[in-house]
């Protein structure tokens, strides 16, 4: 919990592989953004390179307030 506490206070987005975070979105009243890793296990490569064809989109939905944005 100290994670999201950390970023609830600073309106900070959680970058995470970890599907507790993503429930997190779900239970908890604070308004924090969780772009949720759902790649498995990759290489760092692969990870960085889904990351940059993706962002654009992780941007546009958080400017439009979603909570959590799930990247496969």
């Amino acid at each position: 919990m100290a994670i999201w506490a950390r970023a609830a206070s600073l309106g900070a987005v959680i970058v995470s592989k970890d599907e507790d975070f993503a429930r997190l979105t779900l239970l908890r009243p604070e308004p924090v953004a969780v772009v949720w890793l759902r790649l498995g296990n990759c290489r760092t490569a692969t990870l960085l390179a889904t990351m940059e064809r993706v962002w654009p989109e992780i941007v546009r939905q958080l400017d439009a307030g979603d909570r959590l944005i799930e990247v496969n």
